[in-house]
């Protein structure tokens, strides 16, 4: 699977992540589409404004946020650029604790022959 949606994809499909991660990590990854071929990126202009506004819905309200925020950060009123730290910051230790879950296998190789051909 070489890019992130596919791999966004088979995370969902397979029960690692549940559907508000998965929401989120789509919103990610048009964000950082939006980012990556575009000439400039704006944050408060239209799409880029309401996909991270939907991210922050997305992830704010999980427990591993508050989590997150109340061991890294300070304060409790964060300024922008905290907040999506803390944002971040949530998605990297989630994503890793899934990681550390999964059990890489050598694969069925009955099946990996027909791949293959």
């Amino acid at each position: 699977m070489a890019t992130f949606s596919a791999r966004i994809k088979m995370c969902r499909r397979l029960g690692l992540i549940d559907e508000t991660l998965y929401l989120a990590l789509e919103r990610l990854r048009d964000l950082r589409n939006l980012s990556a071929h575009s000439i400039s990126f704006d944050d408060a202009k239209s799409p880029v404004r309401e996909h991270l506004a939907e991210l922050r819905k997305q992830i704010a309200s999980r427990s591993s946020y508050r989590l997150t925020k109340k061991r890294y950060f300070d304060s409790t009123n964060l300024q922008a650029i905290e907040e999506w730290q803390c944002l971040l910051l949530t998605l990297c230790v989630l994503l890793e604790m899934i990681r550390g879950k999964v059990v890489p296998t050598s694969g069925n190789k009955s099946a990996l022959s027909i791949a293959a051909k």
